[in-house]
């Protein structure tokens, strides 16, 4: 016969007072996973679980989490690869609660091995690095790691800075991402660390020099966009095709931040922006052309977002004009809505009723897409109303349905976007 199973070393209701006091043990900091990777082990035959926990309750803090460490990461890897990356989530938050990564370090080179939990290892080692921990005792396995995709080259570039002054510049970066309570600065954020990880001294100086901005601004998200401004005109110049479409997506944020701004209303926040806007739409418009369409379609949606907040196109109107024939759907949409958008507002364009519009939104072309008869136009009555958009795109939780009509009685567009339960 099989062996039995082992009897639970503990009841159900004895958790539940522990479980309570545990989850409030760090604030500011979930310990769910920690928890839930320990009550795990202890189903699988790990002892004394519950005493280690109260025992973590009864010291609180720091002392918690390193007495914490060693156990967690004593758990990787799981039978289940679905339970091993919570082994690595779980450390992450041990870390992130003032513990002592060092005797867990063995335990994320191993996981870096491992597909199911690459990712959060990777957060895990540069959380460790950020919170000033040395990584030095696995610079050699991380040397040896398989780096298909630099990942982990980034980890090293972060862990072992050829900066001239390693340790201050990891402080200042980390300040810098706890004074952020807003996530729309962390893709600008994370390209200055990549400016400080660069062998160039330079670029060196130019992670140091945003990186002092950054901190002069505060916890003033508004104002230190603008700090990041000299990052994002450096990779827009001189990034790759990743490094570009990250500066693209964090100068997009600007749509949500005039809100932020301390000591100016949102309006009055706008305006002021509205010299760097323009200036910086310059470099925008340069990667709507972008071999890449990725870049591509991060610079229009980025064209989109500064012309929201009141930017002119006077100055790059050809570049926007060019794109609106662009083969993806997405860069010619997001350019005719702001080039309508600033005609508007200048005044050349009146806007027209029923939702039309004077140039194509997503047809790449005026010849119709289908077979269907004409219809009737609601502006001018003509019956010249023909689809030349149609998608139907069910790739999410629901279903998104594009279409445009034009008449070729009034020359009017007449875009439609649907979205329905999928």
């Amino acid at each position: 016969m099989p062996d039995e199973p082992p009897e639970p070393e503990y009841t159900m209701e004895s958790w539940w007072p522990i479980r309570k006091a545990f989850l409030r043990l760090w604030p500011g900091v979930s310990s769910e996973q920690t928890y839930m990777v320990l009550r795990e082990a202890s189903d699988l035959g790990t002892p004394g679980v519950q005493e280690l926990l109260c025992e973590a309750i009864a010291l609180g803090g720091k002392e918690a989490a390193d007495l914490l460490m060693a156990t967690v990461s004593a758990t990787f890897p799981f039978p289940d690869s679905r339970s091993r990356a919570g082994t690595v989530v779980a450390m992450e938050a041990l870390i992130r609660a003032g513990g002592d990564p060092t005797p867990a370090l063995p335990t994320l080179v191993e996981a870096l091995k491992d597909r199911h939990c690459r990712a959060a290892a990777v957060s895990t080692l540069r959380k460790a690095r950020l919170a000033g921990w040395s990584l030095e005792p696995i610079r050699e396995a991380l040397e040896r790691i398989d780096d298909p995709i630099g990942d982990v080259a980034a980890v090293r570039r972060l862990a072992f800075l050829s900066h001239p002054h390693p340790e201050v510049a990891i402080a200042s970066l980390q300040r810098v991402f706890k004074k952020q309570r807003l996530g729309n600065l962390r893709t600008g954020i994370g390209l200055v660390e990549q400016l400080i990880s660069s062998e160039s001294r330079a670029d060196q100086a130019l992670g140091d020099e945003v990186l002092a901005a950054l901190q002069d601004s505060g916890r003033d998200a508004y104002r230190s966009w603008f700090a990041l401004v000299p990052a994002h005109r450096h990779f827009l110049a001189a990034g790759s095709v990743q490094q570009t479409r990250d500066a693209l997506h964090s100068m997009s944020q600007f749509r949500y931040l005039p809100g932020e701004a301390e000591g100016l209303g949102e309006q009055e926040a706008r305006v002021a922006a509205l010299p760097t806007l323009d200036g910086l739409l310059r470099d925008i418009v340069a990667q709507l052309a972008a071999r890449d369409a990725r870049v591509a379609v991060a610079a229009a949606d980025a064209v989109k977002a500064f012309v929201e907040q009141g930017a002119s196109l006077e100055a790059v109107r050809a570049e926007v004009d060019a794109a609106l024939g662009h083969s993806d759907v997405s860069v010619r949409s997001a350019c005719s809505i702001a080039l309508s958008l600033h005609l508007r507002r200048t005044g050349e364009e009146p806007e027209l009723p029923g939702g039309a519009f004077y140039r194509r939104t997503y047809g790449r072309s005026d010849e119709p897409v289908s077979d269907a008869a004409p219809r009737t136009c609601a502006l001018c009555g003509a019956q010249e109303v023909r689809v030349i958009y149609d998608e139907d795109d069910g790739s999410q939780f629901y279903r998104l349905y594009t279409s445009e009509t034009h008449c070729a009685g009034c020359g009017r567009y007449f875009p439609n976007v649907f979205r329905a339960p999928g």
